[in-house]
């Protein structure tokens, strides 16, 4: 009896255990896991790939089903998560570095908790060199001649449609953040420098200067404005200095900015040609003169000029030498450390026509017309000598440097930016 009783009980339970499993069970009969992840690009071991690559590759599901991916990716041999749950069969990865190799691999998932992971793929970067390189380009929808950078924006002045301000926090993707103009006649917008809240607009026509409050930078106001020129469509450039902007147009007009929204003219340096180009230094005004060359003024009266081979229009002054762009004639260097008795030091011929300057350290950058953008290495002011050459899609017009970027005005292409490495 006890023998039945025991069997009995062992049948009970295999029937329970058997209709608990089929119950339970959500696996749809015969579904397959996805294919393994194909077609690697760029394709396993390849060898100085782009540090700008996107990673794409080949899977499928043999039930047709919907898939996601996981990648993992860096520079271990056994690389971590990169992205979970991708949707397609392509990533970009970030801030890849020259000079190293990155491994790589895909897991495919399904639905149905299946998955499938494919082999670790690898490539390498090639070695960096030196030069100037491209990193990003945004074309406004006028023609750049200006451009100053504050912050996470860079500013333009694009000629007849306005202030153009461009978001640089990531240099390799600019983002327009707003384009500004006033509606009345006869303002080209032709220089921009930024002080405080502030961009200071040089125009040509019968304008002078705006002043454009910024301090909402996709919300741009206009202040006010200085006037106070003899010639009408001029080139300019403009300088903001403390609580003063000087504006060069054919002659050297000082304003005093301590409000914004009313400049007033306090002042006037008479030059004997179309000065274009100004840098301060302490109480000294270097003015970059046209055909008369270089003018050095302090406060209001003329102390020093030197007059380089070609026309001056633009300067930069730093360790007190005077780093004047000449059009034809290059970069010539006026050695200005006596600013009452400069002398020429050395000069560099550049490709193009050089027109606007900016240096840090030992190198000068030089916006160099239709020949793009030079960098001159100045480590000896005696004999500088060009470093390296990048031929912008437009024409080089100015110049700044923005958190280890160079930032050009590249006129019929907009804003440029381009990386130096020496």
């Amino acid at each position: 009896m006890r023998s039945r009783l025991l069997t009995f009980l062992l049948a009970v339970i295999v029937l329970v255990t058997l209709n608990c499993s089929k119950d339970n069970s959500t696996e749809p009969s015969g579904n397959s896991t996805p294919s393994v992840p194909t077609s690697p690009s760029p394709a396993s071991g390849a060898a100085d790939v782009a540090t700008s690559t996107t990673l794409s590759w080949q899977c499928s599901d043999p039930d047709g089903d919907t898939l996601l991916f996981d990648i993992y990716f860096g520079t271990s041999e056994s690389p971590s998560l990169a992205m979970a749950d991708q949707n397609t069969m392509s990533f970009q990865p970030t801030s890849l570095q020259y000079n190293a190799i990155y491994y790589w691999r895909v897991v495919a998932k399904d639905m149905h908790s299946h998955e499938t992971s494919g082999p670790v793929w690898t490539f390498s970067t090639p070695s960096r060199q030196s030069g100037l390189f491209w990193v990003a380009g945004y074309d406004t929808p006028g023609y750049a001649t200006g451009i100053d950078a504050s912050g996470e924006y860079a500013y333009l002045a694009d000629g007849w449609r306005g202030l153009v301000i461009v978001n640089v926090s990531d240099p390799t993707h600019p983002v327009l953040t707003a384009n500004w103009w006033r509606d009345d006649p006869g303002h080209g917008y032709y220089r921009v420098r930024v002080g405080g809240n502030y961009a200071y607009v040089a125009t040509s026509g019968q304008s002078g200067f705006l002043v454009v409050d910024i301090s909402i930078p996709s919300n741009p106001q206009y202040m006010g404005g200085g006037w106070g020129y003899e010639e009408p469509d001029s080139p300019s450039d403009i300088a903001v200095v403390g609580n003063n902007v000087f504006l060069a147009k054919n002659d050297v007009y000082e304003f005093n900015i301590s409000d914004p929204a009313h400049p007033s003219k306090t002042g006037v340096r008479y030059t004997p040609g179309p000065s274009r180009g100004i840098f301060t230094v302490g109480s000294y005004i270097f003015i970059a003169d046209g055909t008369m060359g270089l003018r050095i003024f302090l406060g209001s009266g003329e102390v020093g000029y030197y007059s380089p081979p070609g026309d001056a229009y633009d300067v930069f002054v730093t360790n007190g030498m005077a780093y004047v762009t000449c059009a034809s004639y290059g970069l010539q260097v006026v050695d200005a450390t006596d600013p009452h008795n400069p002398f020429l030091a050395g000069g560099c011929d550049t490709p193009g026509g050089a027109v606007a300057v900016v240096c840090e350290g030992n190198f000068c950058f030089v916006a160099d017309g239709s020949a793009g953008l030079q960098a001159i290495d100045i480590s000896n002011p005696a004999s500088p000598t060009l470093e390296a050459t990048y031929d912008t899609p437009g024409r080089a017009t100015d110049v700044c440097l923005w958190n280890g970027y160079i930032l050009v005005a590249d006129e019929s292409s907009g804003l440029v930016i381009l990386e130096f490495v020496p």
